[in-house]
């Protein structure tokens, strides 16, 4: 299950994230003052091929992203994970999967996340 994180890194100029997170997938969302969600950036398939699905803030379309985790450079230490344009995506799944994950976030996270989702996929 997807439990809030205390205390994540806040960025300068952004609106204020809250993180979640589970062994599958961790989930930030940014929020208003008044703590309604405004964007989201939710990670899955941690422990395979992970991939991310951006709504940024203000934004009416998403981005789907796959994590880069850079293992794999040869006779190379180890990179920075970074985010590297993907495609490939099964909508059904990854709402299924964030449902069965949200069990104890807020409805309103729960219910923007699903709708965003539904409507982006």
């Amino acid at each position: 299950m997807l439990k809030e994180v205390p205390n994540p890194r806040q960025i300068s100029g952004e609106p204020r994230r809250c993180w979640f997170s589970s062994a599958q997938m961790d989930l930030v969302v940014w929020v208003s003052e008044a703590n309604e969600p405004l964007g989201f950036q939710l990670c899955y398939d941690k422990h395979r091929q992970e991939k991310a699905i951006t709504l940024r803030p203000g934004s009416e379309q998403a981005q789907y992203m796959a994590v880069d985790s850079g293992e794999f450079a040869a006779m190379r230490h180890k990179a920075s994970p970074i985010l590297v344009p993907d495609g490939d995506i099964d909508p059904v799944t990854i709402v299924h999967a964030f449902r069965d994950e949200a069990g104890l976030l807020p409805p309103e996270i729960v219910d923007y996340v699903a709708s965003a989702l539904t409507r982006a996929l």
